[in-house]
């Protein structure tokens, strides 16, 4: 057995010269590499990202287990990425939004080729704790609408505003993204009591949608009137 060690100092691998590589090798086979690009592989003697486990020699047919590459310099994309026959196919990063100086946790897609420019954002899990995609809510509801309105439960909901009978201002935590743009689908219900077609109750929406949240308007048996439980989803950007 063969031991290289340091007992009281830093060890240092030096492949001096330039372009050179430090290769770790076993049976005359690369298992690990450090580039001088500064791409850390194992399994792989090519590392295309900043680091790259593979099960497979790096070759047209191989699959990446892991990666880690750093995207669009320091205020971009820090991302684990899944491969396929040298093409990625999934994406998880951490992106650091400058406006809000935090991060925010991407998923990524389905990728056409390896090319960044084909990446396709499927879910962001955003720092303020919300999630944003076409196919989650990004806010909902559950209220008491008698007296002063009392959130139940909520998401992206700060307050209820009362503006009159029957009438509440659903006012969110992070405003849409724009106006108009996004649907709202909205129940109520008459209390305590089962609804019947005698009695049922129902939503309206005001004509506008302003990006700081809607109007919800709730009739019962044909006139505007408070109700005790009213519900309130929202989709859109």
């Amino acid at each position: 057995m063969s031991t290289i060690k340091s007992s009281a100092e830093d060890l240092t691998l030096n492949a001096d010269g330039s372009g050179n590589d430090v290769i770790i090798q076993s049976d005359g086979s690369t298992k690990a590499i450090i580039t001088a690009e500064g791409n850390v592989g194992i399994g792989t003697s090519s590392p295309r990202q900043n680091l790259e486990v593979t099960n497979n020699t790096n070759t047209s047919s191989d699959t990446d287990i892991l990666g880690v590459e750093s995207l669009f310099g320091n205020g971009g994309h820090k991302s684990i990425v899944w491969r396929d026959a040298n093409q990625v196919v999934g994406r998880l990063s951490c992106q650091y939004v400058a406006s809000r100086t935090d991060v925010d946790m991407v998923f990524g897609s389905l990728y056409n080729t390896g090319a960044q420019s084909s990446s396709v954002e499927s879910l962001r899990l955003t720092a303020d704790g919300r999630g944003l995609s076409q196919f989650t809510a990004k806010a909902w509801v559950n209220y008491n609408g008698t007296g002063t309105p009392a959130i139940r439960d909520s998401h992206n909901v700060s307050s209820i505003g009362d503006i009159g009978t029957g009438e509440h201002k659903i006012n969110f935590t992070n405003n849409m993204a724009t106006a108009d743009s996004y649907s709202v689908a909205s129940s109520c219900c008459k209390g305590a009591s089962a609804p019947s077609d005698a009695n049922a109750g129902w939503t309206t929406h005001s004509e506008g949608l302003p990006v700081t949240g809607p109007y919800i308007g709730t009739i019962y048996n044909g006139s505007a009137s408070d109700r005790n439980i009213v519900t309130t989803v929202i989709f859109g950007d």
